[in-house]
């Protein structure tokens, strides 16, 4: 699943996520959850650090809103990393129930994977803005043109063809 967060209201939107056959999707469950909702997760990602649980129930004491939410979806097991983007947090990224102890190699790649998802999130973020911007002088541009065939034609009809000199 991917988190992007609001930073202005520090707030956190699920807009991705892929289930395994047999989970029960929690998408629609998990929409604007605050940096309040999830404390201690909030502090370490702000630190740019990885959220890695072995099992559950290590973190009912240390994590207990974070338990919780993350008990009611059934996980025993959880990774997290934050997405960045030129020194802002800009979301994280999370797989549940993953075999922790055989993903230890890769989990020095979080960091770099949350910058690059950053960057390219950025990029296409960028993209989108460029084509709204470019669709909105589009229409300008049409809007302009049929006010200007308006004034013409309003201001042809408006002389008496008749009256004018000949040349």
């Amino acid at each position: 699943y991917i988190f992007e967060m609001m930073e202005e209201e520090r707030i956190f939107t699920n807009i991705y996520e892929w289930c395994s056959e047999g989970v029960t999707p929690q998408i629609d469950n998990l929409q604007a959850l605050t940096a309040d909702d999830m404390p201690v997760w909030y502090r370490i990602f702000l630190r740019g650090e990885s959220i890695i649980i072995d099992d559950l129930k290590t973190v009912k004491e240390s994590m207990p809103l974070e338990y919780d939410i993350l008990k009611a979806q059934d996980i025993y097991s959880e990774i997290s990393f934050p997405i960045w983007y030129r020194g802002k947090l800009m979301g994280f990224i999370g797989v549940d129930n993953p075999r922790v102890a055989k993903s230890r190699y890769f989990l020095n790649l979080l960091a770099v994977v949350g910058g690059y998802v950053g960057n390219a999130w950025e990029n296409f973020r960028v993209a989108r803005q460029l084509k709204q911007n470019r669709d909105a002088l589009q229409q300008n541009r049409r809007d302009l043109e049929k006010a200007r065939e308006e004034t013409q034609a309003a201001w042809t009809d408006d002389i008496d063809w008749d009256e004018l000199p000949q040349l």
